[in-house]
């Protein structure tokens, strides 16, 4: 990949990262439960919007790409998608820990809520949010949440890759 497709790669990550936390933090400040795991408004355009944009990216920049290999396809989109997770990811971080505690608070109370329909769940709520603080809201947990988003955006990128070097 040469560096004008890593410019521009990084700087449409950077894009897609900023246009995902504005459109987390508008939801937040609307409703602050919108952004728990949960299907609604907020996980649809976040979504929509994280698959959507490589598409268009593509589609503006695949002229100036002088080899249209799979290659070059899937560095841009997957380049794009990583540095726009990562920024989300970082936000995120933020602000469940240092800009809203009472966030942190929210999700732990819906999870907990989630676990005790279920029959397996045999923990107090206090090992519950110890357990959720420890280990989904540290730095570590955060940084593994993101490795695994990776996994998803690689076979979407292998997909939309292969159908635009098939289109060409």
């Amino acid at each position: 990949m040469n560096k004008t497709m890593k410019n521009y790669s990084c700087f449409q990550g950077l894009n897609l990262g900023l246009l995902l936390i504005l459109v987390t933090t508008c939801c937040y400040l609307y409703d602050s439960a919108m952004i728990l795991p949960q299907l609604n408004i907020y996980s649809c355009s976040f979504i929509l919007l994280l698959l959507t944009y490589p598409v268009f990216i593509l589609n503006r920049f695949k002229f100036c790409i002088q080899h249209r290999t799979f290659k070059n396809y899937f560095s841009i989109t997957f380049l794009v998608m990583l540095i726009a997770l990562l920024l989300t990811t970082i936000y995120l971080y933020f602000l469940y820990n240092y800009l809203d505690n009472t966030l942190m608070s929210e999700y732990i109370d819906y999870q907990y809520n989630k676990c005790v329909l279920s029959s397996t769940c045999n923990m107090s709520f206090q090992l519950f949010s110890d357990y959720y603080k420890n280990t989904h809201f540290s730095i570590f947990g955060q940084f593994q949440s993101y490795l695994f988003s990776l996994i998803p955006c690689t076979l979407y990128s292998a997909i939309i890759s292969l159908l635009m070097k098939t289109i060409k």
